[in-house]
């Protein structure tokens, strides 16, 4: 399909996991208070009132829809790995969100998520000649995806907690990934991406400049941006090299997830010290 009528058919459907997010947003806040299902303040938050984590609901829901509207443009029946990925991790963080699971538990679903992944092709299997690696053998390949998977999943969690970060990095990134598979000729992907912008912007919105519709995309929204970095990383590094500046989109990946990546280790060694 041309890129360039291929385009508004993705705003489209980026507009209706929009409007999707819009919608279901007073609904998943109201469940929130409801259920008593918020963050409360304390000492270590920014929040000085309790504040819904129910965000990622809306976000998965507007996804979904806003890919079911997709399929009747574009046929998305070779992302169904991805979505089923997508799912598990969604209901794993939503039970963690309810109910607080173990971190064993999380790890393992987490590693099990990434091997499936794996499987089915979603691999890092070369450097796309950064360092001059060409091709990484298979038990390197698993151990350096489940490392890479896992770590993205871990680092977007993090980063929740301050408004507009987790869902304004999720917009950013996606929209590269997205303008990225748009100009190597990867529509598929670039549907994912634009879609997933869409739901994400109504959330930012509510996030940073609402109070009545205030709340955090929590462990079920955070783990799918996770799931989803990992997924355009495999797909972005097995793109076709169409000229010179493809040899550098490891490092483009490096830089657009820098942010939490190292935010992560900084806590982590800060908390080994203490």
């Amino acid at each position: 399909m041309h890129n360039l009528r291929f385009i508004p058919t993705a705003l489209i459907c980026a507009f209706v996991a929009a409007l999707t997010s819009v919608v279901m947003n007073p609904f998943v806040i109201k469940l929130a208070f409801k259920k008593h299902l918020t963050d409360a303040p304390n000492y270590r938050k920014l929040q000085k009132r309790p504040v819904p984590v129910l965000g990622g609901m809306s976000v998965y829901m507007a996804f979904v829809n806003g890919l079911f509207f997709a399929n009747f443009f574009h046929p998305t029946d070779r992302l169904y790995v991805v979505i089923a990925a997508l799912s598990v991790m969604f209901f794993v963080g939503l039970f963690d969100d309810l109910i607080d699971l173990s971190y064993n538990l999380k790890f393992l679903v987490q590693f099990g998520v990434i091997f499936m992944l794996w499987t089915f092709g979603y691999r890092i299997d070369t450097l796309a000649r950064l360092f001059g690696v060409t091709h990484i053998p298979m038990l390197w390949s698993c151990l350096l995806s489940l490392f890479a998977g896992v770590g993205l999943m871990n680092a977007l969690n993090m980063i929740d907690g301050v408004d507009g970060l987790a869902s304004g990095l999720g917009i950013i990134t996606s929209t590269i990934c997205g303008a990225y598979f748009v100009t190597h000729h990867d529509p598929l992907f670039a549907l994912l991406s634009i879609v997933f912008a869409g739901a994400l912007v109504p959330f930012f919105i509510c996030n940073v400049f609402s109070r009545k519709y205030k709340m955090f995309i929590g462990d079920s929204g955070s783990l799918i941006m996770g799931t989803l970095a990992y997924v355009f990383t495999c797909r972005i590094i097995h793109t076709p090299i169409m000229d010179g500046n493809d040899h550098f989109r490891v490092a483009m990946m490096f830089a657009i997830y820098a942010l939490p990546v190292f935010d992560t280790l900084r806590v982590m060694t800060v908390r080994m010290f203490h």
